[in-house]
């Protein structure tokens, strides 16, 4: 199979699996017997849990193989799933959450730099951006259809969603096993050390790229709307509804991978399409909670998931860019750490923000408008530091 259709199929039949979850994920901790602040606090344990394995699986990924540490990690996160659909409390929850961030950790930025070197490898570089754009697009699809079949799952037994959550995993697992093979290996294979040194040595001579680390560590304020979407238009506009409502914003990020597909990113043009993205969901997320009137509402998040679908395939493209074969697994966990370690220290904020407050749409809308105004003043201030040439 090609490696743009072996990747494509797996990123649709894991993400189909992750998208189960999605809608019903904040109702069923509540439902356990957390509260908001709760949620972020177990999503700190997942992000430290990432953060602290991001370069050790990348490392591993550069030093052993990409395709091995891509099974790995879909394994770990149906074993992590498993967890959560036993989970009866707060510290089930945690241990859950811990072992979904070991396995993220094993999966990102070895698939990304499997998919870029067997293109490569056939000579096909050429299709990166269009690969990047579909993936992107595949992802938001199959994620719609996910939530809406597991909001459908959920009204009858939200634990179901998780175990056919592993299964889709498994089957992920399967693709990865036939199909993912020694074309998305480096050209010249490095120790795991050599690799992360490699990768060090790129951040501290290239400028753009400690740029375009501090646009992820802005991105991860919308964090917020990841947690606390489902239980906001759900006391505003009713469970069901959910149905209606998400993929009429959720398709903004589905339009904007479609974009990226057909037109490509050319060289040069990341950094004002990486503000902009930042700026949109910035505004989309301050806004999203205060407008009146459920089309307001809706359009705000349209905004901002829109930004969203640009920030991801453009980063990715920027980054590509910039690394080199033998240590391209290791410098894409590496940002990811970054991102991860940001979105840590914003789970907190969110804590903070959430203790002692009721479970309701008012804290909601509070927590976004504190988070995208950070957001909005963190694109203007990296608008002003961006690179020149």
């Amino acid at each position: 199979m090609h490696p743009a259709k072996t990747y494509v199929l797996y990123t649709a039949v894991y993400n189909f699996g992750l998208g189960l979850t999605f809608i019903i994920y904040v109702p069923f901790l509540l439902k356990i017997g957390l509260s908001l602040s709760d949620v972020a606090i177990i999503n700190t344990f997942f992000m430290f849990a990432l953060a602290l394995a991001e370069i050790p699986t990348g490392m591993l990924a550069d030093g052993k193989s990409r395709a091995w540490s891509i099974r790995l990690g879909t394994l770990f996160h149906a074993a992590g799933l498993i967890l959560y659909c036993a989970a009866a409390g707060f510290w089930s929850a945690v241990a859950a959450e811990t072992v979904l961030g070991l396995a993220a950790a094993f999966i990102s930025g070895a698939d990304k730099a499997w998919l870029v070197e067997a293109l490569i490898k056939r000579g096909e570089g050429h299709l990166v951006d269009k690969t990047i754009g579909t993936t992107t697009m595949v992802m938001r699809i199959t994620s719609v259809a996910g939530g809406l079949t597991g909001l459908f799952i959920g009204q009858w037994s939200p634990r179901m969603d998780w175990l056919l959550a592993a299964g889709l995993n498994l089957a992920a697992w399967t693709i990865a096993a036939r199909h993912m093979n020694g074309q998305g290996e480096p050209v010249r294979r490095v120790s795991e050390l050599q690799a992360l040194s490699l990768s060090l040595a790129a951040l501290r001579r290239d400028r753009t790229l400690i740029w375009s680390a501090g646009c992820v560590l802005v991105m991860g304020l919308v964090c917020s709307f990841n947690y606390y979407w489902t239980p906001f238009f759900g006391e505003t506009s009713g469970q069901l509804s959910l149905a209606g409502i998400w993929p009429m914003f959720y398709g903004a990020s589905i339009a904007a991978g479609w974009f990226i597909r057909r037109r490509g990113l050319a060289a040069g043009k990341e950094p004002p399409v990486l503000i902009s993205s930042l700026i949109l969901a910035g505004l989309g997320l301050a806004a999203v909670g205060s407008c009146p009137g459920i089309f307001l509402t809706v359009s705000c998040a349209f905004v901002h998931e829109l930004g969203r679908g640009f920030f991801d395939p453009a980063l990715d493209i920027y980054t590509q860019r910039r690394s080199e074969s033998s240590w391209r697994a290791t410098f894409g966990s590496l940002v990811s750490m970054m991102r991860t370690a940001g979105i840590g220290l914003i789970t907190l904020l969110l804590w903070a923000l959430t203790r002692g407050r009721p479970n309701d749409a008012a804290t909601i809308t509070t927590v976004w408008l504190v988070c995208g105004s950070l957001l909005t003043a963190g694109a203007a201030l990296l608008w002003l530091r961006r690179p020149r040439n």
